[in-house]
């Protein structure tokens, strides 16, 4: 088993694949696919999710097992990169530590998203410094 939580760059090969990868992805699957997608899950849902799958060959596709909510409050947008990558970790570690691995069922529909432009990054800091204000 292999556990992923960081940036990726490209598609896994399908020789890894065969091994079983769980992977913490910064976003909620599968509509919220690609990278950077809390940039995007701020600007459009007002939240930051995260889900845990086990990887197959299509991007950000795999068997869903969790999805987590995390709290504005939880994240310094200054440093949500590192802010999320550490909620990927703990979830993962939360994960591997239960029982029972609940599948969760997907929703048909998706996007993909990708490396956002600067001023999508400004709008969801705007937007999520607005909400944390709220809280």
């Amino acid at each position: 088993i292999i556990f992923g939580c960081g940036l990726g760059t490209k598609i896994t090969s399908k020789e890894v694949l065969r091994s079983k990868i769980i992977h913490a992805h910064p976003g909620l699957l599968p509509e919220f696919k690609g990278s950077a997608v809390f940039f995007y899950s701020i600007i459009l849902n007002n939240c930051i999710k995260i889900s845990i799958i086990r990887m197959n060959h299509l991007i950000d596709g795999g068997k869903l097992y969790v999805v987590k909510k995390i709290k504005f409050k939880e994240i310094n947008f200054k440093t949500i990169d590192l802010d999320i990558d550490r909620h990927r970790i703990e979830m993962i570690t939360n994960f591997l530590k239960s029982k029972k691995k609940i599948i969760v069922k997907k929703k048909d529909k998706f996007n993909s998203y990708y490396i956002p432009h600067p001023a999508i990054r400004k709008l969801s800091e705007n937007i999520f410094l607005k909400n944390n204000l709220k809280n």
